[in-house]
């Protein structure tokens, strides 16, 4: 399973930019972290620490087939069926 360290946030009314892990945990704190979602397939994600079980790394809320970051990927890409716009 691949595990992303970066995701998109929504900046503005038309602008997603992307961030990593690290940002997106300080923006969390900070309260000021907007939308957050996937750079793949625009689902949900939170933001993790490294930890004893791996590295910083960002995980869907609600699990996605068609995403390769995801881990249950069945092998065909799509965007997520509650993508985030």
């Amino acid at each position: 399973m691949a595990r992303s360290t970066d995701c998109e946030v929504h900046d503005s009314p038309d602008e997603w930019s992307v961030i990593s892990v690290p940002e997106a945990i300080d923006r969390r704190e900070k309260r000021i972290l907007r939308s957050i979602r996937c750079v793949e397939c625009h689902g949900k994600v939170r933001a993790h620490k490294a930890g004893d079980w791996g590295g910083a790394h960002f995980e869907h809320i609600v699990g996605h087939k068609g995403c390769s970051l995801g881990n249950c990927y069945d092998g065909n890409r799509r965007l997520h069926p509650h993508a985030v716009s």
